[in-house]
């Protein structure tokens, strides 16, 4: 979606943002994106470069937060996606790792009994601003 398009719908609503402020915006989440897109090709036990990961355009409680997508079929073999968030301090944490702590999540809400065949993909990271003094 184009920076003019967001800024319609977004005037349409009553709200305002100078054109200027939002394609900011909007060109930082499109770097940021990118990167996620790479996160998804890197080895399974590689440790996640944390320093590389984009600041997040929102506070989160965690120094880094992920998103994992699990896909999966039902016992009627109809397709399942969810996607999860993973937050954590641990900068040393591998792709199988926080692919393995989604599914466990999934597994804890009492919906891995419905889906089965289940696979992760880790399809974004961020990091949490720097606090200011």
């Amino acid at each position: 979606m184009s920076h003019r398009a967001i800024g319609a719908a977004i005037r349409s609503t009553g709200g305002s943002i100078s054109n200027a402020a939002l394609g900011e915006l909007v060109n930082a989440e499109r770097k940021a994106s990118a990167h996620g897109l790479r996160l998804r090709y890197a080895n399974l036990n590689a440790r996640i470069a944390t320093e590389k990961l984009p600041f997040a355009q929102v506070d989160i409680r965690s120094r880094y937060s992920y998103s994992v997508r699990i896909r999966g079929t039902d016992v009627h073999g109809n397709y399942l996606e969810r996607h999860v968030t993973v937050q954590t301090n641990n900068s040393n944490r591998t792709r199988a790792e926080i692919e393995a702590s989604a599914l466990d999540a999934v597994s804890e809400e009492g919906q891995s009994d419905t889906m089965t065949d289940s696979e992760a993909m880790l399809v974004d990271g961020r990091q949490r601003q720097p606090r200011s003094i």
